[in-house]
């Protein structure tokens, strides 16, 4: 449930951890978290879960203009985490999960062959699950007369691919990247535009920063979550379910 731009292990957590010899990561700056746990843990390797699949450049207003690069300068980097040039939330569209499935299977067949016939038929069992799960999500979103999303955090680029939606903005010009006075001018602008009438949180960030900003522009708002873990969306198909649904309420 915490966010992983700060996230931080504990003493006993990275105890814990001993003994592990591979860790499965999302890389482009979302989990250099684990670079500690492979500091702490002799012997592990970390293995970047992104073969095979097409990365997502962040957008010029993904990440701001230079007059806010400028500003930023000024302000305690620690404050302001970024992702870099690729957008790394590319687990939430399920051709890429598919993709993340293969590549978790081979890892564990080279590290354990006499098993590797068993991890590469979960694997194929699982991916006929996703695929599944996503043609019935598909058949629900296609339905929706408007399909603009206008977010708090830049997520969400991937998963609008995967179903056909539009991000016309998003409120952080990037992780941690306060906005300034005339990017949120230039979103209000998009949200009249598009007649945004409802922008997207996430649950691992609070609402205060943007609520000043959906007063002003009269916005109802809803939460999507891009990582779940949690007892109420304890797996990804249900992560995935969640957020078409939540996102289809919405929308209406």
């Amino acid at each position: 449930g915490a966010s992983p731009h700060f996230y931080e292990f504990t003493p006993r957590q990275l105890a814990g951890l001993s003994g592990t010899e591979t860790i499965f990561a999302i890389g482009y700056g979302l989990d250099d978290w684990v670079l500690k746990a492979a500091e702490a843990i002799e012997g592990v390797g970390i293995v970047v879960v992104d073969n095979g699949i097409e990365l997502r450049e962040n957008a010029e207003d993904e990440h701001g203009d230079e007059e806010e690069h400028e500003e930023d300068e000024h302000g305690d980097e620690e404050e302001h985490e970024e992702h870099g040039p690729i957008n790394p939330h590319y687990w939430l569209h399920f051709g890429n999960a598919r993709a993340i499935a293969d590549t978790v299977a081979e890892e564990l067949s080279r590290i354990d062959s006499a098993n590797a016939e068993t991890y590469r038929a979960n694997a194929e069992a699982y991916k006929a699950v996703l695929l599944a799960e996503e043609q019935l999500l598909k058949e629900r979103i296609v339905l929706l007369t408007t399909k603009d999303l206008l977010t708090f955090h830049d997520s969400w680029y991937y998963f609008a691919d995967n179903f056909g939606l539009n991000i016309v903005g998003t409120f952080e010009p990037s992780a941690g990247r306060e906005p300034t006075p005339r990017y949120l001018s230039d979103l209000r602008d998009k949200v009249r535009e598009h007649g945004v009438s409802v922008i997207f949180s996430e649950p691992q960030y609070s609402n205060a920063a943007f609520t000043p900003f959906v007063n002003d522009n009269n916005l109802g708002f809803a939460v999507l979550d891009p990582i779940g873990g949690t007892n109420e969306i304890p797996s990804f198909v249900e992560l995935m379910r969640y957020n078409v649904n939540t996102a289809l309420e919405a929308l209406k």
